[in-house]
C-alpha cells in the first residue's frame, strides 16, 4: 500500500503525442496518448516503483498499444438535384485520420424543408445521400457525422450538402402557322433562372423543313415550313439545364404546324354579264390549298367593266358577276388574300378575269 511510480519519457514514437515523465506518482498508472496514425500504434514505459517505505522495488516495463481514432473535419458536397452526394476521403495526417474499416453514423439533419431523400445512417462503410431539391433555388442541408473505427469513435463532424435545383419542365405544345417561327419559354414548378434549353433535329415528317437543332438557348424557337395542305407535327426532345451545370429529364416540344396558303396567279375568260367562279385547286409544285381555305380580295383594278366589287368577308371561292362596257374585250384584276381558319394568311395572288362582249 502506497506505493509510487516514477518513469522517463518512454523511446519516441512520431505517431504518439501526449508522453511525459513522472515521479512517484500513485497508482493507477496514467496517461492521455493521442495516435497521429490510422493503424494501431506502440510505445514502452520503463517504470521504477517506490514502497511508502523508500525501498525501490524491480523496473518493470509497460507496453500501450493505440488504436486510432477517426478524425475528419468539416466536409462540404454539392450536387445537382436527384444526384448522390457521396463522401470521398483519405488519410492526411494529422487533419484526417481515417483508419481501415472506419464506419460513419448520421441522424435526418433538422432543415430538410425544401430537401426530399435525406435518411440516416447506423455504421455504414460510407456517408451517401441522394437529395432532391424542391424549388427553384440553391438549397444546403447540414449532418453531424459520427467516425468509428473498432472501438473507437471520433468527434462528430459537420456534413454540408449544398443541393442546386435540377430544372423538371413539364412537355409543351404550340401551334404555328407554315413559315412562321415559334418560341417557346417553359413555365414548371421547377425552373431555375437563367435555364437553358438544347435539342437536336427533331422527329418530323420529311415535309417539314428548316427545323435545326438549338444548343444552350434561353427558348425553344424555329421557323418550320410545312409544304403540304394538311396539318404536320415535329416534336423536340429537349433538354433542359441550370445554370449550375444540372441537367434535367428530357421533356418533348411538340409544334403543330398548319398549311399557309400558297396560290398562283390564276386567270379566266366569261362573256359580259357572267359569272366568273374561280376555285385553285392543290397541285404541289405550284399551290398549297388547304380544305379549310378562304378568299377576300379587293376592289378590282382595270376600265370598261361594271360589276366588281370589294370581298372583306372571307368566302370559299373566288367569284363575281362582270359586265363588259366596251366592245372589246377588257380585263378585270383581282388582288386576292387567301386565309384558313386557323388565320394562316397566305401572300396575296392575282385573279385576271377577261370579258368578252356579247353578241
Amino acid at each position: 500500500a502506497g506505493t509510487t511510480y516514477t518513469w522517463g519519457i518512454p523511446p519516441a514514437n512520431p505517431w504518439i503525442t501526449g508522453t511525459s515523465a513522472q515521479s512517484n506518482v500513485s497508482a493507477p498508472i496514467s496517461q492521455t496518448l493521442v495516435n497521429l496514425s490510422n493503424t494501431q500504434q506502440s510505445i514502452s514505459y520503463t517504470i521504477s516503483p517506490m514502497s511508502s517505505a523508500g525501498c525501490p522495488g524491480l523496473d518493470f516495463q509497460l507496453d500501450i498499444n493505440i488504436n486510432p481514432t477517426p478524425v475528419i473535419p468539416a466536409q462540404s458536397i454539392t450536387i445537382c438535384g436527384g444526384n448522390n452526394a457521396l463522401l470521398s476521403l483519405s488519410n492526411n495526417q494529422p487533419t484526417t485520420i481515417l483508419p481501415n474499416a472506419t464506419t460513419f453514423s448520421w441522424n435526418i439533419p433538422t432543415n430538410t424543408a425544401n430537401i426530399s431523400g435525406a435518411s440516416a445512417g447506423t455504421a455504414l462503410p460510407n456517408f451517401q445521400q441522394t437529395l432532391m431539391n424542391g424549388i427553384n433555388s440553391t438549397q444546403t442541408i447540414t449532418y453531424s457525422v459520427t467516425p468509428t473505427a473498432g472501438l473507437c469513435s471520433g468527434t462528430a463532424f459537420n456534413v454540408d450538402i449544398t443541393v442546386d435545383p435540377t430544372p423538371v419542365v413539364s412537355n409543351v405544345n404550340q401551334t404555328i402557322c407554315s413559315g412562321s417561327p415559334f418560341s417557346i419559354t417553359p413555365t414548371s414548378s421547377i425552373i431555375p433562372a437563367g435555364t437553358t434549353y438544347s435539342w437536336p433535329a427533331p422527329t418530323a415528317p420529311t415535309t417539314l423543313t428548316t427545323f435545326g437543332s438549338g444548343t444552350a438557348q434561353s427558348i425553344i424557337s424555329g421557323t418550320l415550313s410545312n409544304s403540304t395542305n394538311n396539318d404536320q407535327t415535329a416534336v423536340y426532345n429537349v433538354t433542359p439545364t441550370s445554370p449550375q451545370g444540372c441537367p434535367g429529364a428530357l421533356f418533348t416540344a411538340t409544334i403543330n404546324v398548319h398549311p399557309t396558303p400558297i396560290v398562283a396567279n390564276l386567270t379566266s375568260t366569261i362573256c359580259s354579264g357572267q359569272t366568273f367562279n374561280v376555285i385553285p385547286n392543290n397541285n404541289p409544285v405550284t399551290n398549297i390549298i388547304p380544305s379549310n381555305i378562304n378568299y377576300t380580295w379587293s376592289t378590282p383594278t382595270g376600265t370598261g367593266f361594271t360589276g366588281g366589287a370589294l370581298q372583306s368577308n372571307p368566302v370559299t371561292s373566288i367569284s363575281q358577276t362582270l359586265n363588259n362596257t366596251t366592245v372589246d374585250p377588257v380585263t378585270a384584276t383581282y388582288l386576292v388574300t387567301p386565309s384558313t381558319t386557323f388565320s394562316c394568311q397566305g401572300a396575296a395572288f392575282n385573279v385576271v378575269v377577261t370579258m368578252r362582249m356579247s353578241a
